[in-house]
């Protein structure tokens, strides 16, 4: 089977590179900073290659994005609960993922650094959402909130380039993520996780891998294993 265009190495590592994203918690970050040095050390670094953005859109967003501290195990957002924050992830690995029937957790999506954090659909509707965000390692991210991203967006030009260019991006993973199912194999789709997500494997347990490729961990590890003797 031939990978389809959309699905090339190349495009899934370029579109995960550039928004490497995709919520009450029942155990509360402990620490919440109102300003960031991290601010002007990684993120305005990061924002300036992901979108054009002046001076005075760096200086005017500045005091709204806060740093906040979560343990393992803590929640970016839980089921149900409205996404208030879009993140941008400094330090840690967290999951998305929801219940079946069976109460099983089905992993959906991963965000590690220099990555997007974010329910998207919950966040932009501000309406609650049906899945949980979870820090799976001690993780520090930088937050901004709802209402301060859209008055930005209402007052400067390059914010609205920014939120044109995070939608379709949102839309792009959620479209590839969808699209995997329906045209890969098991196999192609770990090298495209391979891909995306370079060092994770090292990182989280391969239950979360096999869990999030839609196979069971026996299978992983045969895909693990053919692919290692190639």
């Amino acid at each position: 089977m031939q990978f389809l265009p959309t699905f090339s190495i190349d495009n899934t590592q370029k579109v995960f590179s550039r928004f490497h994203f995709f919520m009450i918690p029942t155990t509360f970050p402990t620490t919440f900073l109102t300003s960031s040095p991290h601010y002007e050390q990684a993120l305005v670094r990061f924002l300036r290659e992901y979108t054009p953005l002046s001076d005075e859109d760096i200086r005017r967003a500045a005091p709204l994005w806060r740093e906040k501290h979560y343990a393992k195990h803590d929640f970016f957002n839980a089921r149900m609960n409205v996404c208030t924050s879009l993140g941008y992830v400094l330090q840690g690995v967290f999951r998305v993922y929801y219940l079946n029937e069976d109460g099983e957790e089905i992993n959906i999506f991963f965000f590690a650094e220099h990555q997007f954090c974010v329910s998207f659909k919950s966040f932009t509707t501000q309406t609650p959402c049906q899945y949980y965000v979870e820090s799976l390692s001690d993780a520090l991210v930088l937050e901004i909130r709802f209402a301060d991203l859209q008055e930005l967006y209402r007052t400067s030009h390059g914010w609205e380039r920014f939120g044109r260019r995070f939608a379709e991006d949102c839309f792009t993973v959620s479209q590839l993520r969808t699209e995997s199912f329906l045209f890969q194999t098991p196999e192609e789709r770990y090298v495209s996780f391979q891909a995306a997500y370079p060092d994770l494997a090292n990182r989280i347990s391969l239950s979360h891998i096999a869990s999030f490729l839609g196979v069971q961990l026996p299978s992983l590890s045969r895909i693990r294993k053919r692919l290692a003797e190639r």
